[in-house]
């Protein structure tokens, strides 16, 4: 009981372990081959079935078989009329396992179900870690497959709430018994009610191919390819001050059109960016395919633009010949993990690809290389808490009560 008749509790709630899955080294994610893996999709889905028949939670022992789902993204042969013979095992059981909606949605997730390696994660949750974030963090993965960002998320950064979108069914559904502390919802992001400017971080690896998506609250310049649309559509998610580290096919930083990359630079400023050789996603998602992390800081309202110009292309040399890079890029070769080549196949031509085989070694060089601190901590700017009046400033005012004392709204307790 102080002075001015106040009294103050300091109670902590009991801290309650959170049930969220922690993917180690032991848990193999994402190695094997394909047939292996294609026997691990197939565990992780006779598993998930007997826990929803069951109504309960996964045991420690059952997560880790349900984290190694890595969806169909380099197994499209599963999914054929008529299957080659390798693969008629692994169809068959597929098509037992799966009703009919589910079957149809993970058939259309082959094109984009590419999880990301634990090497490329690890290497974003430092270069996060490098910019400022910290505990507490509250953060979105728009397009989170069965949540090895979540798995991931060093134990400095957690204690915040977790937040993930998933289109396909299955894959949702695993990531829910995995992370039962998490928010996640089994839907496409356009139909996801999230708050605007509300998350510290959102992370991961978009969806990337020359397809629109249907959003009418967005402008349709922005839908027109999804990758481009899943920019958008986060950095209306995250708030000023907030980061989003995102993995995206090159032609975000790439293509002739400026469109995306001018409106993200209206709102946003590009802390960095890092291009990862072709080879990156090939042994966790069996693609090969040029790809890059950017790190952008939205920008509060009046805010002067900051960080890296990026709007435009630039032209540099290689073994090939001349090759349009995004200017950022030109500025800062060592933030590509490679040599840029121009390669082609029998059915395109020439096409502008970063060789090479990505090491820890390349990717902890390429973070540290990001603005130290660059991170608008959520409450920074506010200014200090108003300080506490006596009771007379509140006379005729019952407790609990509002009242407006010098500008400030303030409650009798």
């Amino acid at each position: 009981d102080s002075p001015a008749g106040r009294v103050t509790l300091e109670v902590e709630p009991e801290a309650k372990p959170s049930r969220d899955f922690r993917i180690t080294d032991s848990h193999r994610i994402g190695q094997g081959g394909l047939h292996e893996k294609a026997r691990d999709n197939v565990a992780a889905i006779r598993l998930l079935k007997a826990l929803e028949t069951e109504n309960r939670d996964a045991t420690g022992e059952e997560k880790a078989v349900l984290a190694r789902y890595v969806g169909w993204g380099g197994m499209p042969n599963v999914f054929d009329y008529a299957p080659p013979e390798e693969w008629r095992n692994t169809a068959r059981a597929v098509k037992e396992l799966l009703t009919d909606s589910e079957y149809e949605s993970a058939r259309a997730s082959t094109p984009n179900a590419h999880f990301t390696s634990p090497q490329v994660i690890e290497a974003i949750w430092n270069g996060l870690r490098r910019i400022g974030l910290a505990q507490g963090t509250q953060v979105l993965e728009p397009a989170m497959g069965v949540g090895n960002f979540f798995g991931l998320m060093p134990e400095s950064m957690q204690g915040g709430h977790k937040t993930g979108v998933e289109l396909d069914s299955i894959t949702a559904r695993i990531a829910k018994k995995l992370y039962p502390d998490s928010t996640i919802f089994a839907k496409g992001f356009e139909e996801t009610p999230l708050p605007d400017n509300y998350f510290d971080a959102v992370v991961g690896n978009v969806p990337f191919g020359d397809y629109s998506v249907h959003d009418p609250e967005m402008e349709r310049k922005l839908t027109r390819t999804i990758h481009d649309y899943f920019f958008a559509k986060s950095l209306e998610k995250v708030r000023p001050g907030g980061v989003m580290a995102l993995i995206t096919s090159r032609y975000t930083m790439d293509k002739q059109d400026e469109t995306i990359r001018r409106h993200l630079s209206e709102h946003a400023d590009l802390l960095g960016a890092i291009r990862l050789p072709n080879t990156a996603f090939k042994g966790n998602a069996g693609t090969e395919v040029t790809t890059d992390i950017l790190f952008l800081r939205k920008r509060r309202a009046g805010a002067q633009p900051a960080g890296e110009a990026w709007t435009k292309l630039a032209t540099i040399d290689s073994a090939d010949g001349p090759i349009e890079v995004n200017e950022y890029y030109a500025r800062h070769p060592e933030m590509m993990l490679g040599t840029m080549k121009l390669e082609g196949t029998m059915y395109r031509g020439a096409e502008p690809t970063l060789t090479g085989q990505l090491t820890p070694e390349m990717l902890s060089r390429a973070v540290s290389e990001l603005p130290a601190g660059a991170y608008v901590p959520r409450d920074e700017g506010r200014g200090p808490p108003p300080s506490v009046l006596e009771a007379e400033a509140f006379t005729g005012i019952k407790d609990g009560g509002y009242a407006l004392r010098d500008g400030a709204v303030v409650m009798r307790s």
